[in-house]
């Protein structure tokens, strides 16, 4: 698979900054080419998640973020990042063939 393969798959506990209350995971799956990764959405309860973070005094900005989808503060990200901001993603599939120095993807 090469020296090196990197995939972050997005923020634990909040959703993508994409405008949905969707958090995002990925399952990495061995192949006889390589490596494959598929991305998928999740479904939650939204409301039962911001009740349970008001209960223990996390900020309100948190259980916000939730249902709106979007972070309340990108100061810290690079401008390309914070200008995606409100662009929905889709789940995809990542193919990592072995050795190869990039890698492909296709939008499921």
């Amino acid at each position: 698979m090469g020296p090196r393969l990197w995939h972050n798959p997005g923020v634990i506990g909040l959703p993508a900054n994409d405008g949905t209350p969707r958090p995002w995971y990925s399952t990495l799956r061995q192949t006889a080419g390589g490596l494959q990764i598929d991305t998928q959405s999740l479904e939650y309860d939204v409301a039962g998640a911001q009740a349970a973070m008001r209960r223990v005094g996390l900020p309100k900005a948190y259980a916000a973020t939730l249902s709106s989808g979007l972070w309340d503060n990108c100061d810290v990200l690079p401008d390309e990042e914070t200008q995606t901001q409100v662009c929905p993603l889709s789940a995809t599939t990542v193919a990592a063939p072995r050795g190869a120095p990039a890698m492909t993807a296709a939008t499921a």
